[in-house]
């Protein structure tokens, strides 16, 4: 460990770690609030909106397992678990009752609406996929009250959520995964199954898990002080496992905003869990962000970045991730389930002095006086992919917008989005977002075929299209070829961090 510290208070002689899970998707190790549902307590009675399969559950029947998912039309790794929770409800038949409310649905109607359009919504996702359900299925009213008794109580939000009610009528499992619940009902079904040992297990779980804040500094090692104290600091830790949080990506100073929210973030670079070549990445590549950007969720205009410079990109001219020429790439193995290889890192400098700039320059200093290899950023010839238009003529006449310059709007269902006076920036997203590298892998295509997507088109107008966000990369190439475009792999000049001995 390294520190490095300034401090107001002469007398400090040692740091106050604190800690907190910060998370971008809800894991169950979060600190539980005084009307957050956990394990042990007695399950919610279930009144849905309307029953849109199977027979309806009045309550839970004492003797009888329960597994009980919420999902939504739009959510894929709810549309992916469907035929496990059809093989579960297959497999353990009257013994357990396997059910799937939809939650979260896009409602812009009235509460007191009679047959909302989500409703009709959920009932045709249903009904297309009759045949592979085979499982109880209802549907959240308005009121969201299923949605309020179940998930939105204390910090669990998102879906899929799984729930795994016991004999007695109490919640002895909570998870995202419905892979694991077959474990679960074997564990209620052994003659060895103690719902006290169990919530005592979940306690001491819940107990090695350190509450870890990203609003205030990380400080370690006993008393001290509090984090004002600091003018200016900066420490490296090896990471144990017990605290996350997200990975920015990029150096951001947050000094364009004037937000109150978001006052401890300025002045201050703080990263948790990252290998060394993420460090290295932050220290030596752009400090705009390498992603392409969307169009605001709200507005859904694109960006100004005359008005909000912090909002431009380097997609396309950075390379996505640091090239490693090293003897020895041991140091750099890593995985995301270990905490082997990967470090902690909070930097604090004077109020006002915190440019992205400044704080990736003593960054940078860190990472050379600790770990010193050498990192240059170079010019080289990258792989990117390009979207061309094959037959312009083609691609106007199938795509342009009949009515140029009128608003842009997006109509979606499930996977599938029908886009009005878009954009060709609109085509570029959706391969970037489907196809693209970290943190956009979804890997549809393999780590050695993943690269920036550029538009090289030179089409102006608006167009109509409709994509699906389920195609697999072939598939999304046959839709540009069918309207005279094609997506191709070429080279091109970008700026890349290299590490070498």
């Amino acid at each position: 460990m390294g520190i490095f510290f300034l401090n107001k208070n002469l007398h400090m002689k040692n740091l106050l770690f604190i800690a907190l899970i910060g998370l971008q998707s809800i894991c169950l190790g979060q600190q539980q609030s005084s009307n957050e549902l956990t394990v042990g307590d007695l399950a919610p009675i279930i009144a849905p909106f309307k029953w849109i399969k199977g027979s309806p559950i009045k309550n839970f029947e004492k003797g009888k397992i329960y597994v009980v998912e919420f999902g939504a039309t739009w959510c894929s790794p709810c549309a992916a678990a469907i035929p496990e929770l059809s093989e579960l409800a297959d497999q353990y038949k009257s013994e357990v009752e396997v059910l799937s409310v939809f939650v979260m649905e896009n409602n812009r109607e009235p509460v007191t609406t009679v047959n909302p359009l989500y409703v009709q919504k959920v009932e045709r996702y249903v009904k297309k996929r009759a045949a592979e359900i085979s499982y109880h299925v209802a549907v959240d009213g308005p009121d969201k009250k299923i949605e309020q008794d179940w998930l939105a109580t204390g910090n669990r939000i998102g879906v899929p959520h799984v729930f795994v009610i016991d004999k007695s009528g109490k919640i002895v499992w909570i998870g995202n995964s419905v892979k694991a619940v077959p474990a679960v009902i074997a564990k209620i079904k052994s003659s060895e199954y103690s719902l006290e040992k169990t919530v005592a297990d979940r306690k001491a779980a819940e107990k090695a898990i350190v509450e870890f804040n990203d609003k205030q500094l990380l400080l370690i090692d006993g008393n001290g002080g509090d984090s004002y104290d600091f003018l200016f600091r900066s420490i490296l830790t090896r990471y144990d496992g017990t605290i996350r949080n997200p990975y920015p990506g990029n150096i951001d100073s947050f000094h364009w905003l004037d937000d109150p929210e978001f006052a401890n973030y300025k002045d201050r670079l703080q990263v948790v869990g990252l290998p060394i070549n993420k460090l290295y990445y932050l220290a030596y590549a752009d400090t705009l962000s390498v992603d392409p950007r969307y169009r605001n969720s709200i507005t859904y205009e694109f960006p100004d970045t005359i008005k909000m410079p912090h909002m431009k990109t380097s997609y396309g001219k950075y390379w996505h991730e640091p090239l490693l020429e090293v003897s020895d790439p041991a140091p750099f193995q890593w995985d995301r389930k270990s905490p082997w290889n990967r470090y902690n890192y909070s930097l604090k400098v004077p109020t006002g002095v915190g440019t992205a700039k400044v704080l990736q320059d003593f960054l940078r200093k860190d990472m050379e006086g600790y770990f010193g290899y050498n990192v240059s950023v170079e010019s080289r010839e990258m792989p990117y992919w390009k979207v061309v238009a094959m037959n312009k003529p083609q691609v106007l006449e199938k795509l342009k917008s009949p009515q140029q310059g009128r608003k842009f709007d997006i109509q979606a269902e499930e996977s599938i989005s029908s886009i009005k006076n878009g954009d060709m920036r609109d085509i570029i997203w959706f391969f970037a977002s489907n196809f693209g590298y970290a943190p956009n892998d979804r890997g549809r295509l393999p780590k050695n075929e993943q690269a920036a997507f550029i538009d090289e088109t030179g089409i102006v107008e608006n167009i109509d299209f409709t994509i699906d966000r389920s195609w697999s990369f072939q598939q999304a190439q046959e839709f540009l070829r069918s309207n005279g475009l094609d997506v191709v792999k070429s080279h091109k000049k970008m700026k890349v961090v290299v590490i070498s001995d």
